[in-house]
């Protein structure tokens, strides 16, 4: 399938472009050109300027639009790229050569966070399994063999995920002593996600393994009010002062291996966050709550949802305070313009396609390129973000079953929802929804971009005077 292309008309300092959505740069353009894309549909208006040379006269020197359109049709439309039906073979390679395996080890939590995935807000709540110690370390062996057995010696990242992974603190020991001595030539990173109520117990050895570690926390004590105890008592006291006294006494390790990530809702924004890091001399990784599976019509989703709405002066001064930070969450004129546009083309699995003649669709991962995540019963998934619902195979006591006619479903689905659904969306070419983490927000049609929102959006970029 050839797809369209899309021009966005922006008007900037008095003079006029259309951004090529597809190839992702500016033409120049008169203005009667650029009225004429922001008024009509480029579909309707491209065929009629086809159609009617008389309407534009190629010799009106004040016009240029037939310069554009002949610039446009020098440029190949790319084909939607179209998965092949994948094999047991082309699986089990994918998963020898991934360099990050997560793996998790419990879906027990000290904490009972109001917008946990897991709790009451959402369809499905977590099963409190602890997590077998022999059946996980299983796991792990069975995918480190394979890459030992194909002398897989590239670099590999190994992370622990829970519920909170401190709790099953034996468990990650023994995982570290399976991967050194499994893969003993292989550079070994290790790293974990937890809530740090129990960080200070641990800390001496997850610095002699040097762990990455990433600490959950919303902010200062209002912001992180909705982190609490399984008692209904907050959690902000017990984690700062656990933070402090790990920066206290290992500083070094503090500066390179701790980081820290924040939820975005209701009681937290991006500019009490950083003001609240800044101590440490952090800045966090913002991320949003999943909208997947959340309950219908739940009034708390939606109170706890709703983000905090920036004034001129806040984004002026958080500008001047945080500006790399502010580049990448806000409006900056001078890479915005490209990244709005920006598509992800992954890692290809036997030279499939290649970038110049197809567009890959979505942000959803291609196979086991960015990671494999095994769940505490074996399940086999692209990452943790992913729901449940999408596994590829499960690890159990005979080795690997791999899901194929799943996993070719999947990404047949992908390839249908952007046939039939996306192709008005104005994004559709950079768009960054992953199918198997925002499975309900695509299928309801939530993430769409129409005309008007990429006008606003992509002028609002170019004429920001923050």
């Amino acid at each position: 399938m050839i797809m369209k292309n899309k021009y966005i008309p922006i008007h900037y300092n008095n003079n006029y472009y259309l951004y090529d959505c597809l190839n992702k740069y500016l033409f120049t353009v008169d203005e009667k050109a650029y009225h004429e894309f922001k008024n009509c549909d480029n579909n309707r208006l491209l065929e009629r300027i086809n159609k009617s040379t008389s309407l534009y006269p190629k010799s009106d020197k004040n016009n240029n639009i037939f310069h554009v359109l002949s610039t446009i049709n020098t440029i190949n439309n790319k084909k939607l790229y179209i998965y092949p039906e994948f094999q047991r073979k082309n699986v089990i390679e994918s998963i020898i050569r991934t360099q990050h395996i997560t793996l998790e080890i419990t879906e027990l939590c000290n904490l009972n966070c109001i917008y946990c995935c897991y709790g009451k807000l959402y369809l499905k709540t977590q099963h409190n399994q602890i997590g077998d110690k022999n059946r996980i370390t299983d796991f792990l062996k069975k995918i480190l063999y394979l890459k030992a057995n194909n002398q897989i010696i590239t670099d590999l990242r190994i992370s622990f995920y829970g519920g909170e992974p401190l709790i099953q603190f034996d468990t990650i020991k023994e995982c570290v002593e399976i991967a050194c001595s499994i893969l003993p030539n292989v550079n070994i990173k290790f790293a974990m996600t937890t809530n740090a109520v129990l960080l200070d117990k641990h800390i001496d050895y997850l610095i002699m393994h040097d762990f990455d570690i990433c600490i959950s926390l919303d902010g200062n004590k209002a912001n992180n009010q909705y982190r609490i105890f399984k008692n209904g008592k907050q959690s902000f006291e017990t984690v700062k002062k656990n933070i402090d006294f790990i920066q206290k006494k290992h500083p070094i390790f503090f500066e390179k291996n701790i980081s820290f990530s924040t939820v975005l809702h209701n009681k937290s924004n991006c500019i009490d966050a950083c003001h609240f890091f800044s101590q440490y001399k952090k800045e966090p990784i913002f991320s949003y709550l999943s909208i997947s599976g959340t309950k219908k019509r739940s009034k708390k989703f939606s109170e706890i949802n709703t983000q905090h709405q920036y004034n001129e002066k806040e984004l002026e001064n958080f500008k001047l305070d945080y500006p790399e930070l502010y580049k990448s969450l806000f409006s900056n004129p001078n890479d915005t313009i490209y990244s709005w546009g920006r598509n992800r083309v992954p890692k290809n699995l036997n030279e499939l396609f290649k970038e110049e003649q197809y567009i890959y669709p979505g942000g959803s991962c291609f196979l086991f390129q960015n990671r494999i995540f095994i769940t505490v019963n074996g399940d086999i998934l692209l990452c943790e973000k992913s729901s449940r619902k999408f596994k590829f195979g499960k690890i159990t006591n005979k080795g690997f079953t791999i899901y194929l006619k799943r996993i070719n479903k999947y990404y047949h689905d992908i390839i249908e929802i952007y046939r039939n659904q996306c192709t008005d969306c104005y994004k559709c070419f950079s768009c960054p929804k992953c199918y198997f983490s925002s499975h309900d927000e695509i299928n309801k049609g939530l993430c769409i971009c129409p005309k008007e929102q990429a006008i606003k959006e992509m002028n609002d970029i170019v004429n920001s005077k923050l």
